[in-house]
């Protein structure tokens, strides 16, 4: 019998393929969180800049709604790690709003999460000039009617998953979620690129993380077949 973390990878491998890119679309990688969780400032750190790093760009979609485990009360938004972290939420919202090019929002979000437990908006203005944004025009739109409006399109947005997330981060490629696999978001990326477009070199490369060379042999059976071209080293 299979055990279900083999199966799962199996299934989530069948079911992002199954919702394939176009040959001229990008594949689309989301990301649900929260901007003081632990996890999902190591995720953007670690998966999510390794995607930048290496050559993705130019072959992913990415979006971060930024809401996470957050509730709605008389008061406005309730998030999980305090009023620091809504406003970090408020942050990395409005910089997608006002600079949509992840090219251009992606290094300021970066440099948020790199700020630790430090509230976000103590390292905005940091952030915001080394990435080559507006400091101003970032704390304005946090600070006003806009941050609000995103912030309830991010919750409606979360709400509406299914399957309902799990906690965070919560990622989604090509509209599938990873569940407790976010962290393999770039095999499963390699593998939804589109029938015959050429694949990002870090694609070959072999896997480096330990969550990634402990991927169940079965998933890479998988891409095998189904992609026709496998896209890692044989001696994987």
């Amino acid at each position: 019998m299979l055990a279900r973390g083999a199966i799962l990878p199996l299934f989530l491998a069948f079911a992002v393929l199954a919702c394939p890119a176009t040959a001229s679309a990008a594949v689309q990688v989301t990301l649900y969180g929260e901007s003081l969780c632990p996890y999902c400032r190591a995720w953007i750190l670690e998966q999510a800049s390794d995607l930048f790093d290496q050559g993705f760009s130019s072959y992913i979609e990415f979006r971060y709604v930024a809401w996470g485990n957050a509730h709605r009360s008389q008061d406005g938004p309730q998030c999980q790690h305090g009023a620091a972290e809504c406003a970090g939420n408020d942050l990395i919202n409005c910089a997608q709003a006002l600079y949509p090019a992840q090219a251009l929002w992606f290094p300021y979000v970066r440099c948020l999460a790199r700020t630790g437990t430090r509230a976000p908006v103590a390292g905005s203005d940091a952030c915001a000039a080394s990435s080559g944004l507006a400091a101003s025009a970032l704390i304005e739109c946090a600070r006003g009617d806009r941050a609000r409006r995103l912030a309830a399109a991010a919750r409606e947005a979360t709400a509406a998953l299914r399957p309902r997330h799990e906690g965070v981060p919560w990622v989604l490629v090509n509209g599938v979620a990873l569940g407790d696999h976010a962290e393999l978001v770039r095999s499963y990326v390699c593998a939804a690129v589109p029938a015959g477009a050429p694949r990002p070199a870090a694609c070959f490369d072999p896997p480096t993380s330990a969550a990634a060379r402990a991927t169940p042999g079965l998933l890479r059976l998988a891409w095998r077949g189904v992609l026709g071209r496998w896209w890692a080293p044989a001696a994987w």
